[in-house]
């Protein structure tokens, strides 16, 4: 209820801290709140760490028959389509100033099962994503990417959240 209704960044710890975060996937979308996400994430984690993992999932379109999603029928995500993703993110991240290289990922599917993935497959101890904070029937449409990860997750999660500017 806290990041769904509230308007500041939070850090869900999974356990006692034993070290720095020195294996951290931070899962981005090229919005604001990814963009807070990886500034928090190069503020938190150990200051010796020279390159930072991130993911960005691009959604396959999934067709609709009769009211079922047919996922194996699900058109593949072109060649065109990871090379627009990896320049457009690849700017985004050079116009960061915070003194890492990025290893950027790109993978393919359900935002919300591929970041989980990722974060398991690299053994990551720390996984931060922005939250746009959507509630109602948007929220129910398009679902909660961030809310499935913190659920989930098997690491501490950090969910950036823009302030509110009202």
């Amino acid at each position: 209820r806290v990041i769904r209704g509230g308007s500041v960044s939070v850090l869900v710890v999974a356990g006692p801290a034993i070290a720095p975060y020195r294996r951290p996937l931070i899962a981005i979308d090229g919005s604001a709140s990814s963009r807070l996400a990886l500034e928090l994430v190069a503020r938190v984690c150990d200051p010796g760490l020279a390159e930072l993992d991130v993911v960005h999932v691009i959604p396959r379109a999934a067709p609709v028959t009769g009211g079922e999603v047919l996922l194996d029928a699900a058109p593949a995500v072109g060649v065109d389509d990871e090379r627009r993703a990896r320049t457009e993110l690849g700017a985004f991240l050079a116009a960061l100033a915070v003194g890492v290289r990025w290893n950027l990922i790109i993978r393919t599917g359900d935002p919300r099962t591929e970041i989980l993935d990722e974060a398991r497959l690299r053994d990551s101890d720390l996984l931060a994503l922005g939250t746009l904070g959507r509630t109602g029937l948007r929220r129910v449409l398009v679902g909660s990417v961030a809310e499935r990860v913190l659920r989930a997750a098997d690491c501490d999660v950090l969910v950036a959240r823009l302030p509110d500017r009202g």
